[in-house]
């Protein structure tokens, strides 16, 4: 990010600042991930990486099931799916850590708007960002059954289940559902973060 910071850290921050009571944010990573020094240190057991001063949330680590030999993740399903064995009762505020415009309001909108079994935000185009968005056990229970009969979409739980799809509020509604894939992408996202 312009400030330094690494993208997950934002959107962490994000998180937290939308779900203060939570007790840590979970992120998600590939077997073979590379992990810098504050994941290092949060990846490690017992670890807490803030102060209960702090404002910055606790990051815990989740790894996916399955290696890839490979440092990207298996798929958008296998972090929704590490979530979920990791705890299969919890329902699960995601956020892809490819949308670096997220806000915070964003994130509150969800929470305010959100109906079981699943609730995302859904772009200009009428498509649903299953990444932004809440998933209850039931949604996930699906997209586990789904995974198991090789049909990993999270996209195809939320219209199975007639999830609820939402547009953004705001200002910055189009923004923050513009997510970064490419290095280029990156690069023109940066360019507006530091306006």
């Amino acid at each position: 990010m312009p400030d330094g910071q690494p993208i997950y850290q934002h959107l962490a921050d994000a998180i937290y600042a939308a779900c203060p009571e939570a007790d840590g944010v979970y992120i998600s990573l590939a077997q073979e991930s590379l992990l810098d020094d504050r994941l290092r240190h949060a990846a490690l057991p017992g670890y807490n990486t803030e102060s209960k001063q702090s404002r910055r949330p606790t990051l815990l680590i989740l790894y996916d099931a399955r290696g890839n030999n490979t440092t990207e993740s298996a798929g958008p399903a296998a972090g929704l799916l590490a979530a979920h064995r990791a705890h299969p009762d919890a329902t699960w505020l995601v956020v892809g850590c490819d949308y670096p415009f997220v806000t915070v309001e964003a994130l509150s909108q969800l929470r305010e708007m959100y109906a079981e079994p699943v609730t995302c935000f859904r772009n200009d185009e009428g498509f649903c960002e299953p990444l932004i968005g809440i998933w209850s056990p039931r949604a996930l229970e699906r997209l586990a059954e789904n995974d198991a009969k090789g049909r990993s979409g999270p996209s195809a739980v939320v219209r199975e289940l007639d999830g609820l799809t939402i547009r953004p509020n705001g200002a910055c509604s189009t923004k923050v559902l513009c997510n970064v894939n490419t290095p280029q992408e990156w690069e023109a996202a940066q360019g507006i973060l530091t306006r």
